[in-house]
């Protein structure tokens, strides 16, 4: 929650490792943590995730976006237009005022330099001064195709968050006996569902605008690689962070496009750091004045 109301993203999983090790060690001592179980399928696991998600965005990326030219698709950017007012010193006596000239007007305006250099130039506001794609794919508009695609990568990333995410949470509830299966998971799925719902876009103004400048298609490709990667893990029951590999793979986008916000990259960075001690630490406090009282 500390870490949401900041924009951070961070691990469910190392927060719920760091607090189940924590309250372990406080009541039940260094003999009662499963400490090799939990560096070999935790800890590893964790760590290789937002790793291997740089590397396979690093690898991918150039791939789609070659295949992207080949198709005949192309960028094109949208150029705004307005009006500037720049001020010049020049003595009271011979002082002249001169007329405002909006942006892109007459003959040696940019729009037509740009124009007569071949280039395509749309008009638009700035919030939507995007760059997108133009062209076609399957006869359909190559940006509604590649708008509909990220759309559903979106929602699979999620879906995947569900499989690997919630089974870890509700194993706790199962643990404690307080409901069976399907109550953990419902309440579980509940609450998550709730906390996206009232916080959310704190974290996901911080992913999808802070890390790196993006366009959909680089969008649609980090999440390709996140629902992959995760799933992929959720098949052969190994734990890892969506937050983790998410990130890991926006890293790996703006590595490979040059555009990686460094300032943004080290506070996540220790946001990451933080999380599992500071859990670890919190639990075990917790555990401990629950066993005097």
């Amino acid at each position: 929650m500390a870490a949401t109301l900041r924009g951070l993203p961070v691990s469910t999983t190392h927060a719920l490792v760091g607090g189940l090790a924590g309250a372990g060690l406080a009541r039940g001592g260094a003999a009662s943590v499963g400490w090799l179980h939990l560096g070999q399928s935790f800890a590893l696991p964790l760590l290789a995730g937002p790793l291997l998600a740089m590397a396979l965005v690093a690898l991918v990326y150039p791939v789609l976006n070659r295949l992207r030219r080949r198709a005949g698709v192309d960028h094109e950017t949208c150029l705004c237009i307005g009006t500037e007012v720049v001020p010049v010193a020049v003595p009271v006596a011979t002082a002249v005022v001169t007329p405002v000239v909006p942006l892109g007007a007459g003959p040696v305006g940019p729009l037509a330099l740009a124009r007569s250099a071949g280039v395509s130039v749309s008009l638009g506001q700035t919030a939507v001064c995007v760059t997108r794609y133009r062209g076609t794919l399957v006869g359909i508009s190559a940006q509604r195709v590649i708008d509909a695609v990220h759309g559903l990568s979106a929602g699979r990333v999620g879906f995947s968050r569900g499989l690997n995410d919630t089974p870890k949470i509700a194993a706790i509830v199962l643990a404690s006996g307080s409901t069976g299966q399907a109550g953990a998971l419902v309440w579980v799925g509940f609450g998550m569902a709730i906390g996206a719902l009232a916080q959310a876009l704190r974290v996901g103004r911080t992913l999808g605008f802070e890390i790196t400048p993006m366009n959909s298609g680089q969008g649609l490709t980090a999440n390709l690689v996140t629902a992959a990667l995760v799933m992929g893990a959720s098949r052969v029951g190994v734990p890892v962070s969506t937050t983790h590999v998410s990130a890991g793979a926006l890293f790996g986008l703006g590595a490979s496009t040059r555009g990686l916000v460094k300032s943004t990259l080290r506070r996540i960075l220790l946001a990451w750091v933080a999380t599992l001690p500071a859990a670890f630490g919190v639990a075990a406090l917790v555990a401990t004045v629950v066993g005097v009282l």
